[in-house]
């Protein structure tokens, strides 16, 4: 099935959208809110996969796998313990950095680079972190200042609305 988070198209597995609601994530389907445990019984119910699905991202879930495809979305999510999809090869950098919880609190990281320092982001909760040249796992890099232009952002700052439409 197909999903936007972030504004980003994913091609998602069941599996992976579950883990991103247990991980205590909204996910709507047709625009319905859609609980733990019924990812399945949502997507039985839309007749069109297309942008009918939609992520809002406050935690990553550890075991997301980000690949990509050679035809949309491009981009893929799977759980460690799934197969690849078919043409599946790794993610950049950069793209699995959006499911790289941040280190001190699991909360989302935020790009904050300003266009010269790769690698830098920002949590929801206001801790600096880095993205590691491997992919593998962000390191915290101390709370956010005040004075920086990114002081106050908080969980509490982030507001539920919709992606406006093309």
């Amino acid at each position: 099935m197909q999903a936007n988070i972030l504004g980003i198209k994913y091609r998602a597995t069941i599996t992976a959208i579950e883990a991103i609601l247990k991980a205590g994530n909204r996910v709507e389907a047709g625009g319905i809110e859609v609980q733990p445990g019924a990812v399945f019984e949502a997507a039985q119910k839309l007749y069109s996969a297309q942008d009918s699905w939609r992520v809002y991202l406050i935690r990553p879930p550890k075991d997301i796998i980000v690949g990509h495809i050679n035809e949309p979305p491009f981009q893929t999510l799977r759980l460690e313990n799934e197969p690849e999809f078919p043409g599946e090869y790794p993610a950049g950098w950069a793209e699995r950095g959006t499911w790289m919880p941040c280190p001190k609190c699991g909360t989302a990281l935020l790009w904050a680079e300003a266009g010269y320092v790769p690698g830098w982001r920002i949590c929801l909760n206001g801790h600096f972190a880095r993205l590691p040249s491997d992919g593998r796992e962000a390191s915290y890099e101390g709370d956010i200042p005040e004075g920086s232009e990114y002081y106050g952002s908080s969980l509490e700052s982030i507001r539920y609305k919709p992606y406006p439409e093309p």
